[in-house]
Parts: structure tokens; C-alpha cells; sequence
């Protein structure tokens, strides 16, 4: 009999080896004998191992769910070549910048072409509809901000006095420009749309 129940526990260690770490080793090391609660807790302990093999089969379950939306929100986003057509749409709206040098994407969200790049030091990203028409240039200033008029820093300031300037970009499309400020505080962030004139939109 003694030999039948090392063999049932040498089953169980088997059959779990992979997720043998929620065994205790006490258990496991401790003297066996023939009385029922020793058998009980042989059934108590293999119920136990199955239910957090369960959960551990439902948590991988979950992130490989979680991974397959996060790779579908990046097909949104996909580096492309550009066609010569879309590189001359580029350089007749920035001559001064070397078309070799810009990262192309394709914007899914957007719906439109995405142009990475640089000009006169500052890090630009512009839009291209299909039709190869521009749509949009984005424009990131530095801190001082020394290029930002000071009548949009003074008010954003104005208007949201216990924040701090966190981030500023100029937003350029066919018929408007205006700048968009991104303030902070502690860890709440809020965003203006401030014209040139310093109008809070």
C-alpha cells in the first residue's frame, strides 16, 4: 500500500511538473501514511494546482488577446516609400528640405500620408491626402520657446495660472495657423489652442 500512494504522488509531481512551484515543499517531503486526511489533502492540493492552472491559462490567454489588438493598432501606422508623385507634393511645399532624409507613413487614423522630418532644427511631421494634396504641418518648439510669440505664452499662463508651459506646437493647415500648448500640473496635462494674437480658442 505504501508503495501505491509513492506512486500516486510521484503521478501528481509528473503530471504538474510545469507549475510544481504552488506545491509545497512540505507537504511533499513530509512522512506519508494510510489515514484519510492525508488522502483528503492529496485531493484538496491536485484541486487547488488545477484551479491556478486555470487562472494562469486564462491570464495567457488574456495577453495574447491584449497583443493582438496592440498589433492591429500598429498596422495603422506603417513606414512606407514614398511615390514619386507624393516626393514632389512634398518638395513643392518645403523646397528647402532634402526628400532623401524624411520618414514616410502611412497614417490609418488619419487616413493620410505622414511626414517626418527636419527643417531649420525644429522637428516637423506634415500630411499628405491621398491625392497627394498638404493637409497639415506640425511644428515642435523647444523650451525657452524663444520662436513662440509671447503673447500665446502669456495667455496660456493667464488662463491657467497654477500650470507650467510643458510642451508647444505650431499647427499650420491650408487656411489657419494657431499653436497648441500642452500644460501641466503635478500629473493633470491640459491642452489650448492659442492663435497668433494670443486668442484662446
Amino acid at each position: 500500500m505504501r508503495e501505491s500512494i509513492l506512486l500516486i504522488r510521484g503521478a501528481i509531481q509528473a503530471i504538474f511538473s510545469d507549475i510544481f512551484l504552488f506545491i509545497p515543499k512540505s507537504f511533499l517531503n513530509r512522512p506519508l501514511s494510510l489515514h484519510a486526511e492525508n488522502i483528503k489533502n492529496i485531493r484538496n492540493m491536485k484541486k487547488e494546482v488545477m484551479m491556478k492552472t486555470k487562472s494562469l491559462f486564462m491570464l495567457l490567454l488574456a495577453g495574447v488577446f491584449t497583443f493582438g489588438l496592440q498589433s492591429c493598432d500598429d498596422d495603422d501606422d506603417k513606414d512606407i516609400v514614398a511615390t514619386p508623385e507624393l516626393q514632389a507634393a512634398f518638395t513643392a511645399q518645403f523646397p528647402n528640405v532634402d526628400v532623401n532624409y524624411v520618414k514616410w507613413e502611412w497614417n490609418g487614423r488619419e487616413n493620410a500620408y505622414e511626414a517626418d522630418f527636419y527643417e531649420d532644427r525644429y522637428e516637423k511631421s506634415a500630411w499628405f491626402s491621398q491625392s497627394y494634396e498638404w493637409l497639415m504641418t506640425e511644428t515642435d518648439y523647444n523650451p525657452p520657446y524663444s520662436e513662440v510669440p509671447q503673447v500665446v505664452q502669456d495667455a496660456a499662463q493667464a488662463a491657467h495660472p497654477d500650470y507650467r508651459l510643458d510642451d508647444i506646437d505650431g499647427i499650420e493647415t491650408p487656411g489657419d495657423m494657431y499653436y497648441r500648448v500642452e500644460m501641466e500640473k503635478g500629473e493633470h496635462d491640459i491642452y489650448l489652442n492659442i492663435s497668433p494674437d494670443g486668442t484662446v480658442r
